[in-house]
C-alpha cells in the first residue's frame, strides 16, 4: 500500500519542498540583488548623459524585479517554517490523540469491571451503582467494551428478570439498555426469554427491551408501552400477551401469536411478519398501513379510526386511503379516544396495584378518586 503520510517540511521530497533550500535561498538572494544594484548604480547614474532616461528606466525595471524575487523567497521561507510548525503541532496532536485513547480505554476497561463487580452484589444499591457505571461503558467510543457491557445489563435482566419485571433494579437495567439502543444504535448480542408463571401470572407486566437482538415474551403483559421508538435492528416476540393501551405497534420487526391488543395505536403491518391469531379490542387504525390481503383477515371488534385519518392500503406498489372498512372498523370521531382512556385507565391501575402491590410512579399518574 503506498505511503499517504505528508512528510515534514525539509524532509526528502524535491528541492522546493525543501526548507534549507528556501532558507538559503532567502539569504542568498538579498545578498546578490544586492550585489547587482550596487554594481548597476554607477554605470546607470553616472555614465554619459546621453540615454540616461533609458539607463534608469531600465535600472528601476531590474530594481523591482530584485524585491520582488527577494520577496518571493522570503515568503517560501516563512511558508516552510509555517508548515514545519503546523507539521509538529500536528504530529502532537495525534500522539496526544492516541494517548488519550489509550487512557479512555483504560477507564472505560476499569469501568466495566467495576460495574460488573458491584451488579454481582446482591445489595440494590449496589447494583444501582453497577448499572450507571456500565450505562457509561455502553454509551462510550470503545465499541467492544460497550457491547460487552450491554451483554452485562441483558444477562442480569435474563436472570432477575426471566418472570417479572417489576423489580426495581430490572426495570433501571432495561430502561438503560433501551437508552444505549436508541441513542448510540448498541445492542446486547443475546437472545431474551421471559415467561410468566405461577400464580397472578395472567397480571404480569414487562417492559419492552430494545436493547437486545431479540426478546421473546410468553404471557403477561404490556401497559402503557411505546415502541414507536424501536429500532429496526430490535426483534419482539410475543405469544399469550395482551397489550393495553401502547403505541408503536408496528408489525414489522416483531411477531405476535395469540395475543390481544387492547385499546392500542397500530401503526404498520407487514405480510410476512403478522400472525393472524391476535385479536384487536377497541384500537386506533388511523392512518395504518395495511399490505395487501391483511385488512380483511383480521381477527377484532370495536375498532375505529379517526374521520380525516383513514388507513392506507399498499397495493400493487401503490399507497391508497382505504375507501370500504371492513365490518370489524368503524369511523369514529377524535372524542371516541378521550372516552376509551377513560374507560380503561381504572382496569389499568387495578392491575398495575395487583402486579406491584402499589401503583409505581413508572407508568404516569393515577387519577383515581382515592388518590
Amino acid at each position: 500500500m503506498a505511503d499517504t503520510e505528508r512528510k515534514p517540511a525539509g524532509e526528502h521530497g524535491p528541492f522546493w519542498e525543501n526548507e534549507a533550500f528556501w532558507r538559503g535561498a532567502a539569504f542568498a538572494v538579498p545578498v546578490i540583488v544586492g550585489t547587482g544594484m550596487l554594481g548597476g548604480l554607477v554605470p546607470t547614474f553616472f555614465g554619459p548623459e546621453e540615454g540616461l532616461a533609458e539607463r534608469s528606466e531600465i535600472y528601476g525595471r531590474f530594481a523591482l524585479i530584485g524585491v520582488a524575487i527577494v520577496t518571493f523567497t522570503t515568503v517560501m521561507w516563512r511558508g516552510m517554517i509555517a508548515t514545519r510548525q503546523a507539521d509538529s503541532q500536528e504530529r502532537q496532536l495525534e500522539n496526544f490523540n492516541k494517548q488519550f485513547a489509550k487512557a479512555g480505554d483504560d477507564t472505560l476497561a476499569t469501568l466495566f469491571q467495576n460495574g460488573a463487580e458491584m451488579l454481582a452484589e446482591d445489595k440494590p444499591a449496589k447494583q444501582s451503582a453497577g448499572i450507571a457505571t456500565l450505562h457509561t461503558v455502553a454509551a462510550g467510543e470503545n465499541e467492544r467494551l460497550a457491547v460487552a457491557a450491554m451483554n452485562v445489563l441483558a444477562d442480569f435482566v435474563q436472570d432477575n428478570g426471566a418472570t417479572s419485571h417489576d423489580d426495581r433494579i430490572v426495570k433501571h437495567a432495561i430502561y438503560t439498555l433501551n437508552i444505549v439502543a436508541v441513542e448510540q444504535g448498541r445492542f446486547a448480542a443475546r437472545e431474551l426469554t421471559f415467561t410468566s408463571d405461577g400464580p397472578g401470572a395472567e397480571h404480569a407486566l414487562w417492559i419492552g427491551i430494545l436493547g437486545s437482538k431479540v426478546a421473546n415474551y410468553e404471557g403477561g403483559g404490556f401497559i402503557l408501552q411505546d415502541f414507536s421508538g424501536a429500532p429496526v435492528e430490535c426483534h419482539i416476540k410475543a405469544s399469550n400477551t395482551i397489550f393495553s393501551r401502547c403505541k408503536g405497534i408496528i408489525f414489522a420487526n416483531s411477531h405476535q401469536s395469540n395475543c390481544i391488543f387492547s385499546n392500542c395505536k397500530i401503526e404498520m403491518f407487514r405480510k410476512d411478519k403478522y400472525d393472524f391469531n391476535n385479536s384487536f379490542i377497541e384500537c386506533d387504525f388511523s392512518r395504518t398501513i395495511f399490505p395487501d390481503g391483511i385488512i380483511e383477515r383480521i381477527d377484532g371488534k370495536d375498532n375505529f379510526f379517526r374521520d380525516n385519518e383513514p388507513p392506507i392500503v399498499f397495493v400493487d406498489g401503490r399507497y391508497a386511503t382505504l375507501a370500504n372498512p371492513p365490518s370489524w372498523l368503524d369511523r369514529k370521531a377524535d372524542s371516541h379516544q378521550k372516552q376509551l382512556n377513560e374507560k380503561y385507565l381504572a382496569t389499568e391501575h387495578a392491575m398495575a396495584r395487583n402486579t406491584f402491590g402499589s401503583y409505581p410512579r413508572w407508568l404516569g399518574t393515577e387519577e383515581t378518586d382515592d388518590g
